[in-house]
């Protein structure tokens, strides 16, 4: 029997049969599209991680508030994780060696109003060098002043789209935005970046830290972003979450 003979008796085979031979192909084609699909997915969310974290440098940790002992087993509902401080913050500027900034970080959600427009906003409160860790740019105006007169300045700096939405899209500089039942001074707009880490930067609101502390009233940080010197980076893309210990001053 030659190669024609079977291709033939193939093909009279699949005539004859025709309705199972539509659902083998069937079965096939979504076989296969799963499989690239699939294979699709991972590799996008692969992409994303890596360059979610790549865009925060390569030498970037990130402190988060936990436990100083961990164990097998699932924590009891109610269980409260150690606090992350200032006083922490103070520790590791000391105690970690090659240290280039540390980032501290709280967060709250108030709503925001200018004249007679209204939203729910996220209010940040960080440190002027927040903006140098996170590797944000200004579009207009400026970021938190340093120094030790602005820690409680009733200054802000918005997104992108709390521009567009609470302004009309405006040059806010110099306007006043009330947060809750407070006021800020809009000092600076910041370049749109869209969602990192979760957060979408454009749709936040930037004020100092311990004014957010004291606003708030709030003892503990969210976040404490490390950075270290450069010929101390980590292996490129990969970054480093620890939990907190009880450090000592």
């Amino acid at each position: 029997m030659t190669a024609i003979d079977v291709l033939a008796f193939a093909g009279r085979a699949l005539a004859g049969h025709r309705l199972r031979t539509g659902l083998s192909l069937l079965g096939v084609a979504v076989g296969v599209t799963s499989v690239i699909l699939l294979t699709s997915l991972g590799e996008g969310a692969r992409l994303y991680v890596v360059g979610e974290f790549s865009a925060l440098g390569s030498n970037l940790l990130i402190v988060m508030p936990g436990k100083t002992e961990t164990t097998g087993f699932a924590p009891p509902i109610g269980s409260a994780p150690h606090d992350l401080t200032l006083d922490d913050v103070r520790a590791i500027e000391r105690q970690v060696p090659r240290i280039r900034h540390v980032a501290p970080m709280v967060v709250g959600t108030v709503t925001a109003r200018e004249g007679d427009l209204t939203r729910e906003v996220m209010v940040t409160g960080v440190t002027p060098v927040w903006k140098e860790v996170r590797r944000l740019e200004v579009g207009i105006g400026q970021f938190l002043p340093a120094g030790e007169a602005s820690g409680n300045a009733s200054v802000c700096v918005i997104g992108a789209v709390i521009q567009r939405e609470l302004f009309q899209g405006a040059n806010p500089l110099g306007q006043m935005l009330r947060l809750g039942d407070e006021r800020f001074r809009v000092i600076g707009v910041m370049a749109p970046r869209g969602t990192s880490l979760g957060m979408d930067l454009d749709q936040i609101v930037i004020i100092p830290l311990e004014r957010h502390m004291k606003m708030f009233n709030l003892t503990s940080l969210f976040r404490v972003f490390v950075e270290v010197n450069s010929k101390d980076e980590l292996p490129a893309a990969q970054q480093a979450v620890i939990v907190p210990c009880q450090l000592q001053g």
